[in-house]
């Protein structure tokens, strides 16, 4: 076990730098999703039919300018589709459009024209411009039960699977974000730096008390082989 806890500490601090480098390489435009898993069909959309997906509430750092989901189109190619952002009283916020003659079973995209940076209650509405039906994906039985999902106005236990997002950015980041959120979960007076301060202290003492232990285990073996001899 010679050497062994310099070896460790070494270990450590390399998978430091791995992770932070991975974090920094890795990119991702997904600012927030609604959690919704897709399980199958969650609706059928006639042509001139909308379905809204409201009660969205923006988590801290998750700013979007447009989003995507999961649609089929029943071996068809799919229909244009208006989407529209408006806020908690159903005022418009920004409109996008999804062309037609996308596939079955397409991930479809939309981008709005602005930034929707904060909001809470706000609601997303597809409206189905074409003349075939189209199925949205998602899940049955309410799966989110902080949104709400209606069909021209009737509402439904299922939810839409939709992701939101923002101009791609690596992970790395997004930390201060991943922080923020993970204060919700902490007395008032922990702020994010002085979380993220405890974690980065928290790492520090693990790896101070691995290389201590070993390097203990080290002088313990010698000991015992001194006696032997």
């Amino acid at each position: 076990m010679r050497r062994a806890g310099l070896i460790f500490l070494v270990t450590v601090l390399l998978g430091a730098v791995a992770f932070v480098a991975l974090g920094a390489l890795r990119q991702s435009d997904d600012a927030f999703t609604l959690n919704v898993p897709i399980t199958g069909v969650a609706a059928e959309l006639p042509p001139e039919a909308t379905f809204c997906q409201s009660q969205i509430d923006v988590p801290i750092g998750g700013a979007f300018d447009g989003g995507r989901l999961t649609v089929g189109t029943d071996r068809r190619r799919g229909p244009r589709l208006q989407v529209l952002i408006a806020d908690d009283q159903g005022v418009p916020i920004s409109r996008a459009t999804i062309p037609a003659g996308y596939a079955d079973n397409s991930v479809v995209r939309f981008r709005f024209d602005r930034t929707v940076a904060s909001g809470t209650g706000l609601q997303l509405c597809v409206t189905n411009d074409g003349d075939g039906s189209v199925f949205p994906y998602g899940s049955g039985g309410d799966p989110n039960p902080s949104t709400t999902f209606t069909l021209d106005g009737q509402g439904s236990p299922v939810d839409v699977s939709l992701v939101f997002e923002r101009p791609s950015r690596s992970t790395l980041a997004a930390a201060g974000d991943m922080l923020e959120r993970a204060t919700l979960f902490r007395t008032p007076r922990l702020s994010a730096a002085l979380y993220g301060t405890l974690l980065l202290l928290l790492f520090a003492g693990a790896t101070v008390a691995g290389t201590l232990a070993l390097r203990a285990a080290e002088r313990e073996d010698d000991a015992a082989d001194v006696d032997r001899d």
